[in-house]
C-alpha cells in the first residue's frame, strides 16, 4: 500500500476511534429518554469526523506525494549512474533532512568517482606513453590489458583483450613466462627472439599480481645486444691487431741483443721495428679518432670551406704514392662547392678513402676524386676501376676491422678502421657514407652531406 493510502486510512481510523471513544464515555451519562436523539447526533458527528479526517488525510498525502516522488526519482537516477542527480526538497521536516543526506552522499560519491577516473586516466596515459610493452593477464590467464608499445613489438592487429597469452603474443616462451609468474611470488625473466617481420631480441620480466594473473614488461634490447657483440668483436680485433706487431717488435728486439749480429742485420731489424711501430701508432691514432667521433655530445667544428679546394689538397698529397704504384690519380673539376664542415675531419675522411682505393687497386688503374653539389647538399666521391667489392661484403665494409681481403690489407698496412672513420665523419655532419660496386668493374664511395 502506498504512503498516501496508508496516511488516509490511518487518519480515518484515528477519527472513528476518537468519535467512538467520546460516544462511549458520554452515552451512559445521558438519560434513557434522550439517548435516541443523542445517538443520532453522535452518528452525525461520526460522519463529520470521518469526512474531516478524509479531507485532512488527502491534504497531508498530497503534501507528502511531491517530496516522496522527488526522492524516488533522484534515487533512481543515482542508481542508473547519474551522480549529478539531486533531490531538491524544501519542506523543513524529516523529508528535507533525508534529501539533504542523500544529496551529500551523492556529492561524496561523485568526488570519489572523479578522483578514481582521474587516477585511471593518469595511469592509462603513463601506460600508453611507455616505450616498453606491457601486458596484464587476468586470473584465468586471458589478456586483460595491453599498451600500444606491446602491439608494436609483436605487430599485433585487432583486439587482444580476452585472448589467451599464447593467442595474443604468438610466442610460447612469453606465454609460459606469464603463466609461471602468476603461480609464484618471484619475478620471471626471459630473453626471447622474434623473427617476424624482422629479427629482434626482447627482454621480458613478468611478476604475479596479488589478485591473480600477472603483468609482463617487454623491452626491445636488440640494439643493446648488437652493441655488446660489437664491443666483444672490437676487443678481440684490437687484441689481434696489436698482437702481431708486438710479437714482431719483441722478436726483432731480442735479435738486436745478439752480440755477433752484423751491421746489415741490425739495420734490417731496426727497419722492421720502425715499420711495426708506425703500424701500431696508426692503429692507436685511428682508435682514438673513432672514440672521439663516437663520444657523447661531440660536434664537428664547422666553418665555411671550398669543397673543391679540400679535394685538390688531399689528392695532391697522395699523387706521389699513387704514381709509385702505377695508379693514376685524377681530380674531377666541377663548379665550386661551398660548404660548412669541419675541414680536418673531412680531410681525414678523404685521406682514408683515397688510401683505401690506392691500396686495393692494381697497377694501371685510375682513381677519381671529386666534390659536387646536390639539391639540398653536396657529396665527396672517390671512385676507381679496380677489382670491385663482392656483393656479400658491401654491407659490411664500413664496420670496424672488416676486411674484404683479410691478408692483403694487413700486408699493405691497413688498420681496418679507415672506412669506419669515414662513416662516422659523415654521420657527425648529419650525412651518410655509401658504396656502390660490382666485382671487376670498380667501386664508388660517396660521403653525402646536407647543406
Amino acid at each position: 500500500m502506498r504512503i498516501r493510502g496508508r496516511l488516509l486510512l490511518s487518519t480515518l481510523v484515528l477519527a472513528v476511534a476518537t468519535v467512538a471513544l467520546v460516544a462511549g464515555f458520554l452515552l451512559p451519562l445521558i438519560p434513557a429518554g434522550a439517548r435516541a436523539p443523542a445517538a443520532g447526533r453522535v452518528a452525525i458527528a461520526l460522519a463529520l469526523a470521518v469526512a474531516a479526517a478524509a479531507g485532512t488525510g488527502m491534504l497531508a498525502a498530497r503534501r507528502l506525494r511531491g517530496p516522496v516522488r522527488e526522492l524516488r526519482e533522484a534515487a533512481a537516477r543515482i542508481a542508473a549512474g547519474d551522480v549529478t542527480a539531486r533531490a531538491r526538497i524544501r519542506t523543513g521536516d524529516e523529508l528535507q533532512q533525508l534529501a539533504e543526506s542523500l544529496d551529500a552522499a551523492t556529492a561524496r560519491l561523485a568526488d570519489r568517482i572523479a578522483a578514481a577516473t582521474s587516477e585511471r586516466d593518469r595511469l592509462e596515459g603513463v601506460l600508453e606513453a611507455m616505450v616498453e610493452g606491457v601486458v596484464v593477464t587476468a586470473p584465468d590467464g586471458r589478456v586483460a590489458r595491453v599498451n600500444a608499445a606491446l602491439r608494436r613489438l609483436f605487430r599485433a592487429d585487432g583486439p587482444l583483450e580476452g585472448r589467451t597469452a599464447l593467442e595474443a603474443l604468438r610466442h610460447p616462451v612469453a606465454a609460459d613466462a606469464l603463466t609461471k609468474a602468476a603461480l609464484r611470488e618471484a619475478p620471471v625473466e626471459r630473453e626471447i627472439r622474434v623473427a617476424w617481420p624482422e629479427e629482434r631480441t626482447i627482454a621480458l620480466q613478468a611478476v604475479g599480481l596479488p589478485a591473480g594473473g600477472a603483468v609482463g614488461v617487454f623491452r626491445d634490447v636488440t640494439e643493446r645486444r648488437r652493441l655488446d657483440a660489437v664491443r666483444r668483436d672490437f676487443v678481440a680485433n684490437v687484441s689481434h691487431e696489436l698482437k702481431t706487431p708486438l710479437a714482431t717488435l719483441t722478436g726483432y728486439a731480442e735479435e738486436l741483443l745478439t752480440p755477433e749480429l752484423e751491421a746489415v742485420e741490425v739495420r734490417r731489424s731496426a727497419e722492421v721495428i720502425g715499420r711495426q711501430a708506425v703500424r701500431m701508432s696508426a692503429l692507436v691514432d685511428d682508435l682514438l679518432s673513432l672514440a672521439r667521433l663516437e663520444a657523447e655530445g661531440f660536434a664537428p667544428a664547422r666553418e665555411p670551406v671550398d669543397a673543391g679546394a679540400i679535394v685538390q689538397e688531399a689528392a695532391g698529397e697522395w699523387e706521389a704514392r699513387a704514381l709509385a704504384q702505377g695508379i693514376r690519380l685524377v681530380i674531377r673539376r666541377e663548379e665550386p662547392v661551398a660548404t660548412l664542415v669541419d675541414p680536418a675531419l673531412i680531410r681525414r675522411a678523404l685521406d682514408n678513402l683515397i688510401d683505401n682505393a690506392i691500396r686495393h687497386c692494381p697497377s694501371g688503374t685510375t682513381v677519381h676524386v671529386a666534390a659536387r653539389g646536390l639539391p639540398g647538399g653536396m657529396e665527396f666521391v672517390v671512385s676507381d676501376d679496380g677489382p670491385g667489392i663482392p656483393a656479400a661484403d658491401q654491407g659490411r665494409v664500413f664496420e670496424r676491422f672488416y676486411r674484404v681481403e683479410k691478408g692483403r690489407a694487413r700486408e699493405t698496412g691497413g688498420t681496418g678502421l679507415g672506412l669506419s672513420i669515414v662513416k662516422h665523419v659523415a654521420e657527425v655532419h648529419g650525412g651518410h657514407a655509401t658504396v656502390e660496386s660490382r666485382p671487376g668493374a670498380g667501386s664508388t664511395f660517396r660521403v653525402t652531406l646536407p647543406a
